[in-house]
């Protein structure tokens, strides 16, 4: 701001603080105008006990910030300008990023983590249509490092859930019969016998049990179990619930003397 030669009134540039309307003046060289409107107060870069700069325009260094409500909720937001681009939470450490959150190069949201900065793992990724999640570092996808936060495909998986476990010579056709159903190869399947026990409307339980494995990507544990029948194959028994991307189950219903039945539910 600069003082008019021979002027005891205000420069062009002086700013005042009005009190009563709570507001920022500035003096234009005619009069007072809401200083607002000519830029005052709006600065490019802010740096709070740091450096701010040209990428890093709002600096902070501090031991913690807070963003609080206004009388009920407080939303922060991250806005990027298309799907391809990146709006996440970056973690690091020494300034090289370790784990990452957010929409990175597209509108699924990605947890990833690396352990230099440069190697990235994906770790999780939730559709933006369905909400369905998948693992591609787990025994439940596609193993290995992503690079650029662009995920592999993950495996879809086939899975039984049978009614045996029941201690009879069911358990054993059950099994052989659907290793035939998969030829040979193993499937993740599980009894859920430990939960419902035996009984008339077992079987329709046992469907409700692959209805949720398909609503819920998520396989059913087998509850009580303890240790395998060698005369019975069970490779790939799911012991404990555990999330997997599941495309089609096979729901076998073997009885005790009566009818014989398999039904085969999917996603689509």
């Amino acid at each position: 701001m600069r003082q008019e030669t021979g002027s005891s009134g205000p420069g062009t540039g002086w700013l005042a603080w009005i009190a009563d309307e709570a507001r920022l003046a500035a003096f234009d060289g005619s009069g007072w105008v809401d200083a607002i409107e000519l830029g005052a107060g709006i600065p490019s870069t802010l740096g709070i006990n740091a450096e701010a700069d040209t990428n890093n325009r709002l600096a902070l260094s501090s031991p913690a910030s807070l963003f609080d409500h206004e009388g009920n909720g407080h939303r922060l937001k991250i806005n990027k300008a298309g799907v391809g681009d990146t709006a996440s939470l970056l973690l690091q450490t020494g300034y090289s990023g370790r784990a990452e959150i957010g929409t990175a190069g597209d509108d699924s949201l990605h947890v990833k983590v690396s352990p230099d900065g440069s190697l990235w793992h994906e770790a999780i990724v939730i559709d933006p249509s369905t909400g369905a999640a998948s693992f591609p570092n787990s025994v439940l996808g596609v193993a290995g490092p992503v690079d650029g936060g662009a995920a592999e495909a993950p495996v879809d998986f086939d899975a039984a859930i049978d009614g045996g476990g029941a201690g009879t010579g069911l358990d054993r056709l059950e099994a052989c019969a659907i290793e035939r159903a998969f030829d040979g190869v193993a499937r993740p399947h599980g009894s859920i016998l430990g939960q419902t026990g035996e009984f008339m409307a077992a079987s329709a339980l046992r469907v409700a049990a692959g209805v949720y494995a398909l609503g819920a990507q998520m396989l059913p544990g087998t509850v009580g179990f303890g240790t395998p029948d060698p005369a019975v194959p069970v490779p790939e028994l799911v012991t404990v619930p555990r999330p997997a991307r599941v495309e089609a189950v096979l729901v076998p219903v073997l009885a005790q003397g009566g009818a014989n039945a398999a039904l085969v539910l999917t996603r689509s």
